[in-house]
């Protein structure tokens, strides 16, 4: 199976090559070609039983999506008006981009009668004002909760958890038919199967910033109205495109390898720069999935250059605040831009003083024209840029581009010779966290890194 031409995802990196740009911060088409004919069988070993993560086999088989039907069954019985996401990093990262990305704008602000699921919020931070601001608008008799850990063990998704079954029991309120549980094996399953409430299978061989197309990170956009089925539906048609090409014809891999050539030649930051708002959530589901995946201490001789930094901008917007830095600035960046061909919304503009020129002009071309100019200046400054093209944003457009993405980054950890799947500093910052709080199992952890001062 493969895309209609009018839906296909398209990689420009044309804004990568030398010439235009010069030798030293330019490849040259020859080098992106032989790089990639390095990575001929990595994507055949993601799809093996081996495979160092599932992330590639979980939507080839298929499994967990008929659990989000029976759930949103039972919940549609319960007139629901607010359904709160709690989780943190990739146990909501990716679900916010999928609902941010499809769902209305202002769903929250629709009137009952016009929304397509309940109002969706996402905890993913244990700041108390924040909490305390979420508490004063829900009606709890009015509203479910998910809660998403794989671990079964995240200090901060947990300690939200406790303190809405305390406010539910205070008001005398049954949680456990307000309540579904994403986790793995782990305690945070059994105490969900103790009490009666749902429980999804968070895959045992998927790390959370992988997870955007699992059934867990699915659920909430599911509930809201979005048809999810139609996502994974995109992911995998373009598994098969990807799967039936060369690398040179591979979107996620030519991507990785334009990354990587450049990165060699000093440009360490990768920016990401989607032009449309509804991708603002995907900007950050992507810092993570960079970060967690390529913050990694080199083992080659591209060590001199550190590892790749994502960073994030905002088009049009970040023109006028972070395009100065990228034009005159040190020249150690990429910028990747995200595209969409296709926008419904035109808006004709009247051509009001003091711009009478803009007469004839619709809204979208503004926004259009703002990016290509953007690339124009970046050339002229001799940066670096390559262009991601979206058909339109839809559910099965945001599907695809996600799978290229978490594969490039599959792609782009194989040519640094990295592990893309661990995340081994992480944990320090947790367990210094724990040990802080005087928690018993981190008392050893305390005494061995904490100094006193600190303590």
């Amino acid at each position: 199976m493969s895309f209609e031409e009018a839906e296909r995802i398209e990689l420009d990196l044309g804004g990568t090559l030398s010439p235009p740009l010069s030798e030293e911060n330019g490849v040259s088409k020859s080098q992106l070609l032989k790089t990639a004919k390095g990575l001929e069988t990595t994507l055949e070993g993601l799809l093996s039983p081996n495979a160092k993560s599932d992330f590639v086999r979980m939507l080839v088989e298929e499994k967990g999506l008929e659990q989000l039907e029976v759930v949103r069954t039972t919940f549609s019985t319960l007139g629901l008006r607010d359904w709160v996401h709690i989780g943190i990093g990739g146990s909501s990262l990716g679900s916010e981009m999928i609902f941010q990305g499809l769902a209305h704008p202002n769903h929250n602000e629709l009137s009952d009668e016009k929304r397509t699921g309940p109002r969706i919020h996402f905890i993913d931070n244990i700041d108390p004002s924040s909490f305390s601001g979420l508490l004063d608008v829900l009606d709890l008799n009015r509203t479910a909760i998910h809660v998403v850990s794989k671990s079964g063990r995240t200090l901060e998704t947990l300690a939200i958890f406790d303190l809405v079954r305390q406010r539910y029991e205070e008001k005398k309120i049954p949680w456990k038919d307000r309540c579904v549980v994403t986790s793995g094996k782990g305690r945070l399953k059994d105490i969900s199967l103790a009490n009666g409430t749902f429980w999804v299978d968070f895959p045992e061989n998927v790390g959370g910033r992988f997870s955007a197309l699992a059934p867990g990170s699915l659920l909430t956009p599911s509930i809201a109205g979005i048809n999810v089925e139609a996502v994974v539906a995109g992911a995998r048609r373009q598994l098969d495109e990807l799967i039936d090409c060369n690398p040179e014809r591979n979107l996620s891999a030519m991507g990785a390898v334009a990354a990587y050539r450049l990165f060699k030649k000093g440009k360490n930051i990768h920016v990401l720069m989607p032009y449309g708002d509804r991708l603002e959530a995907f900007g950050r589901w992507y810092l993570q999935l960079f970060a967690e995946s390529l913050g990694k201490k080199l083992k080659t001789t591209s060590a001199q250059n550190g590892s790749i930094s994502p960073f994030n901008a905002r088009g049009a917007t970040d023109q006028h605040s972070q395009l100065q830095l990228f034009l005159e600035g040190k020249n150690d960046k990429l910028i990747s831009f995200i595209q969409i061909k296709e926008m419904d919304e035109r808006f004709p503009l009247s051509g009001m003083e003091p711009r009478e020129d803009l007469k004839g002009l619709n809204l979208s071309d503004l926004f259009k024209q703002a990016q290509r100019g953007t690339a124009l200046a970046l050339r002229e400054a001799d940066c670096p840029t390559m262009s991601w093209l979206l058909p339109k944003l839809n559910e099965e457009s945001l599907g695809a581009i996600t799978l290229v993405f978490e594969l490039l980054v599959s792609y782009l950890a194989e040519l640094l010779e990295i592990d893309a799947y661990d995340q081994p500093a992480v944990e320090r910052g947790k367990n210094n966290t724990n040990a802080l709080l005087g928690l018993e199992e981190y008392a050893s952890v305390k005494r061995a890194i904490i100094p006193e001062w600190l303590i």
